[in-house]
């Protein structure tokens, strides 16, 4: 990105006026789109299909899905190109980095100039430069889509662009930020794939088509409802076929809807899906929030500190229903996103800390920031160039003091042989890892596993993952041997980007509000209000 981080020193950084938050002591969720471990895929030999990066993809994690297309790119045998035009798609519109995916489609173009994919890399680089006020170049690569590619669907649309800029227009505008000034509802993915669902409302319950609006159900409160799909494919309520491919289910204002385990605010929406049925709540921002944020962070903690989680769990939430716009949701409500557990969690402590920082996002520059974080850095913030080769300012590599004073942050773990062995397919008898790559932070970014009969590598994130991400906390540690096996003694929890809870916490403690937290674990951010 613009402006990205050459200087490479490690550094405790300055306190700033900035943004966003952290976690949890024993929780194994560790919040919003940052899970317990990094995407697994990094600059090993691995094996990547479209299908894991895709999905990724789909559910909002942006920097573990370039790495994913990435990876395909390196070592993939096929389809090379495709991977590259799907990472500089993930920069251009999920990552606001125009720089990022005009490296990514002119490596497509060079590389692949016969590539299926050239016309979408000339239309999107077109785009980038008119934007960007680049108006020659702009109107150059405009010129040679509609040259090379006569008969592509993008060449309508460029010839339409060409003709404004021979009249001296400008056919594009700049990229507005991403902030509006009301609070919006948010589309949380409670259910997909089922044949069925049923809620049970706390009061008077009614069914409306989401369409024309009519009332097509009255019920009366604690009624068992049951909505399933019909062999036709549409919903049907008890017996009741109602004709219709989506309908929203309401109860009157603060009265909740139980489903499954939890009970939840805010309106139901049914609708059938490629066959199936998918439940959405629909619920105002700052209520989501109420039962994210303890579900993310314990309610004991100190009031900075949960305010500071009120602030990134907003500001994620945000940035993922303004990328999600054309999609069926905005949010899972689990660690792919951030654990929801709807009013089933609600405290009075985070609601006060909501409460408090209403409206509060963290921004970098004009745009909202990705704020990803993590449970214990161990003391060394990673730069996220060095897990997911993206590279976002904020989500910059620094010394990181409060984190060695916490809870748990140093950790061991008896590994036995045999299981690496058959874990990776090994042959032979086994016999050492090495850590053939480390990251400027100390992690194991790529092992060698050695057995006597050849070797291979792997990304650290991978081993973890595959091996148990639970007792590896991270990759910041060394490998030994002791009796049983090999030792790997190491520090902190989780991938080491971005926030780190307990660092966040041990600073609160220390009595530092909790834009300073924010200001340090993301520099160069700043706090906006984005709605009263």
């Amino acid at each position: 990105m613009p402006g990205g981080k050459a200087d490479r020193t490690r550094k405790v950084r300055g306190l700033l006026t900035g943004g966003c938050a952290f976690s949890k002591p024993g929780y194994l969720i560790t919040a919003a789109m940052v899970l317990l471990t990094a995407w697994p895929f990094g600059s090993a030999c691995l094996a990547v299909t479209f299908e894991e990066a895709g999905s990724l993809l789909e559910r909002g994690q942006y920097l573990e899905a370039v790495d994913a297309f990435l990876t395909l790119y390196r070592e993939g045998a096929s389809r090379r190109d495709e991977a590259l035009e799907q990472a500089g798609d993930i920069f251009n519109i999920y990552l606001d980095d125009p720089e990022g995916a005009k490296k990514h489609y002119g490596k497509l173009l060079e590389s692949f100039p016969s590539s299926e994919y050239r016309d979408d890399a000339l239309y999107n680089l077109a785009m980038i430069e008119l934007e960007a006020g680049r108006t020659r170049e702009g109107t150059r690569l405009l010129a040679e889509l509609v040259s090379d590619h006569p008969n592509s669907s993008r060449t309508p649309t460029a010839r339409f662009f060409l003709e404004r800029l021979r009249r001296g227009e400008t056919p594009v505008r700049e990229r507005p930020a991403a902030v509006t000034e009301r609070e919006t509802a948010i589309r949380v993915l409670l259910e997909k794939g089922t044949d069925n669902v049923t809620l049970v409302p706390a009061g008077p319950f009614k069914i409306f088509d989401r369409i024309g609006g009519d009332m097509l159900a009255s019920l009366e409160r604690g009624t068992r409802v049951t909505l399933s799909l019909t062999a036709r494919g549409t919903i049907a309520l008890m017996d009741r076929d109602l004709g219709l491919a989506t309908a929203v289910m309401t109860c009157g204002p603060n009265t909740l809807i139980t489903y499954g385990e939890h009970r939840y605010r805010g309106v139901m929406q049914l609708s059938v899906r490629d066959g199936r049925l998918m439940l959405i709540n629909l619920v105002p921002v700052e209520s989501y929030l109420r039962g994210v944020v303890p579900s993310e962070m314990p309610a004991s903690w100190p009031p900075e500190a949960l305010k500071a989680q009120a602030v990134i769990a907003r500001t994620y939430v945000l940035y993922q229903a303004s990328k999600r716009t054309g999609a069926g949701f905005d949010v899972h409500p689990t660690t792919k996103s951030q654990v929801y557990r709807g009013a089933s969690a609600e405290d009075g402590r985070t609601d006060s800390a909501i409460d408090g920082t209403r409206g509060i996002v963290v921004m970098h520059g004009d745009r909202l920031a990705l704020t990803y974080f993590h449970s214990n850095s161990g003391g060394a913030v990673e730069d996220d160039r060095d897990v997911w080769s993206t590279d976002l300012p904020y989500l910059a590599g620094l010394d990181d003091p409060f984190s060695l004073g916490a809870e748990g942050t140093e950790w061991s773990y008896l590994l036995k042989p045999e299981t690496v062995a058959n874990r990776f397919g090994l042959k032979g008898s086994f016999e050492r890892i090495s850590i053939a790559e480390r990251s400027p932070s100390g992690r194991a970014e790529v092992l060698e596993l050695v057995s006597d009969s050849g070797s291979r590598k792997i990304s650290g994130n991978r081993f973890r993952v595959e091996i148990d991400p639970l007792h590896i906390k991270s990759t910041l540690f060394e490998v030994g041997t002791g009796p049983g096996g090999l030792v790997l003694k190491g520090r902190g929890f989780g991938h080491g980007v971005g926030l780190s809870q307990w660092g966040a916490r041990e600073m609160s403690r220390k009595g530092y509000p909790y834009n300073e937290i924010l200001g340090f674990y993301y520099p160069g951010t700043s706090l906006a209000r984005r709605y009263n």
